[in-house]
C-alpha cells in the first residue's frame, strides 16, 4: 500500500512537474514576447522623442526668424521713409536749381531801358496782385491776370467780381493761360468768355490747335465787321457823358431763355479720313458757354442721321431751351460733328460761334466755317437752319 501510494504521488509529482515546466515554458516565451514589445514600445518612444524636439526645435527657429522678419521690415520702412524724405528734398533741390537757373537766365535778359523811351510807350505790363495796388497805377498800365487767379476771384463771391468789374472800366487787363495742366485736363485753352464776363479786355489763347474755346473766340471777333475790336457791354463801361449806341442799349435788354431747334443741314463736307471714300453720319452739338457761370456749359445733341451729308433734316419739334445768365457777353456754339458708330468717336466737321447779344429770333440760316475758321473749298456753302425762339424768365 505504502508503495501504490508512492507511485501515485511520485505520478502525481510528476505531471505536476510537466505542468510546471509547460508553464514555465510558457511564461518564458511570454516574456520574451514582451521583451520585443517593450523593446519596439523603446524604440518608438525615441522616436517621437527626437520628433518632438526636432518640432520644437523647428518652432524656436520660426520664431526667432519672424522676429527678425519683423527688425528687418521695421528697418525697411525706416530706410523706405528716408529714402521718400531724401528723394523729396532732392526733388526740392533741382526745383530751387531750375529756378534759380531761370531767374537768372532771365535776369541776363533784362537791360536797362531808358526813361524817355518808356514815356514814348502806350502799355506798360505790370502783374496783378491785389485791387488796392492796381487802382494806384495809372490808366497806360495793362494788368496781367493768370488763369487761376482769375477763378480764384470768381469762387470768392460777388464783392471780389464786382470789384474787377469796376477795375476793369478804367484799366486795361490781360488774361493769360495758366502753366498749370491740372487747370485744363482736355483741352488746351481756357474759357475766355468768363474773362470777358468779367471784364477783361484781352483774353491770350493759345492758337496751335481748333479746340471749343478758339471757336468762340473766333465767333466773338466776328462781330463788328470782323475788324479785331469788340465794344464792351454797356454795364461794364464807364461813361462821363453822351448817349449809348443803340446796340448797347439792346444789349441791356436781352432775353434770357432761348429755345433753339435744328432743322436742316445743306452742303455738309466730308471729314479728312472720308474725303475719297464713305458718308458721313452727320449730327449737331448746340453748347451755351454763359460768362454768368463758372459750372460746365450746357450741350444739347441732335440724334446723328446716317449717310446723308448734302441735305441732312433734323426737324427737332421741341428742341433745347438754354437758361443765359449773362447774355451780354454768353456764347452759342453750332457744331457739326461725323459719328462713327464702329469707334465709338466722333470728327468735327464744321463750327460756328454766335454771341447771344447776335441773335434774332425766327428762322436763322447759320454759315458754318471749317476748322481754320475760313468759309472757302468744300465749306463754302455749308449752313445749318435753325429756329431760334426767346423769352424773358
Amino acid at each position: 500500500k505504502q508503495l501504490r501510494s508512492a507511485e501515485k504521488a511520485f505520478s502525481k509529482a510528476s505531471d505536476a512537474h510537466e505542468w510546471t515546466g509547460q508553464k514555465l515554458d510558457e511564461a518564458r516565451n511570454a516574456l520574451n514576447d514582451n521583451a520585443d514589445l517593450y523593446y519596439k514600445a523603446k524604440i518608438d518612444a525615441s522616436k517621437q522623442e527626437s520628433r518632438a524636439n526636432a518640432e520644437q526645435t523647428l518652432t524656436d527657429n520660426t520664431i526667432v526668424a519672424y522676429q527678425r522678419y519683423k527688425g528687418l521690415m521695421k528697418e525697411a520702412d525706416k530706410c523706405r521713409e528716408e529714402a521718400g524724405n531724401s528723394r523729396a528734398k532732392a526733388a526740392e533741390k533741382a526745383a530751387a536749381y531750375r529756378k534759380a537757373q531761370d531767374y537768372t537766365e532771365k535776369k541776363a535778359l533784362i537791360h536797362h531801358v531808358p526813361k524817355a523811351l518808356t514815356k514814348m510807350t502806350l502799355l506798360h505790363s505790370v502783374r496783378f496782385r491785389y485791387f488796392d495796388d492796381s487802382m494806384t497805377l495809372p490808366f497806360n498800365h495793362m494788368h496781367n491776370i493768370s488763369e487761376g487767379k482769375l477763378h480764384l476771384i470768381y469762387n470768392q463771391g460777388k464783392y471780389e467780381m464786382a470789384s474787377l468789374k469796376n477795375f476793369t472800366k478804367n484799366h486795361l487787363t490781360r488774361v493769360f493761360p495758366s502753366k498749370h495742366q491740372v487747370m485744363r485736363s482736355h483741352s488746351n485753352n481756357y474759357n475766355p468768355v468768363l474773362a470777358w464776363s468779367l471784364g477783361c479786355q484781352i483774353a491770350s489763347i493759345n492758337q496751335q490747335v481748333c479746340d471749343a474755346f478758339i471757336l468762340v473766340n473766333d465767333g466773338r471777333f466776328r462781330v463788328n465787321g470782323s475788324c479785331g475790336y469788340v465794344l464792351k457791354p454797356e454795364a461794364m463801361i464807364e461813361r462821363k457823358g453822351g448817349d449809348i449806341s443803340r446796340r448797347n442799349k439792346a444789349d441791356m435788354f436781352l432775353p434770357s431763355r432761348w429755345n433753339v431747334k435744328i432743322l436742316s443741314g445743306h452742303n455738309l463736307p466730308k471729314p479728312r479720313k472720308k474725303a475719297l471714300v464713305g458718308t458721313i453720319n452727320a449730327r449737331v452739338r448746340v453748347t451755351l458757354y454763359d460768362g454768368g457761370s463758372n459750372a460746365a456749359p450746357t450741350v444739347h445733341v441732335t440724334d446723328t442721321l446716317t449717310k446723308n451729308g448734302l441735305n441732312p433734316i433734323w426737324d427737332e419739334t421741341e428742341g433745347s431751351t438754354f437758361h443765359v445768365k449773362d447774355p451780354s457777353t454768353a456764347i452759342l456754339l453750332f457744331s457739326l460733328w461725323d459719328w462713327d458708330d464702329e469707334v465709338q468717336d466722333e470728327d468735327f466737321i464744321a463750327a460756328a460761334a454766335v454771341p447771344i447779344s447776335c441773335m434774332r429770333q425766327g428762322y436763322r440760316s447759320v454759315p458754318m466755317f471749317d476748322a481754320n475758321h475760313m468759309r472757302c473749298g468744300s465749306h463754302a456753302f455749308t449752313t445749318l437752319l435753325v429756329r431760334i425762339d426767346a423769352k424773358n424768365k
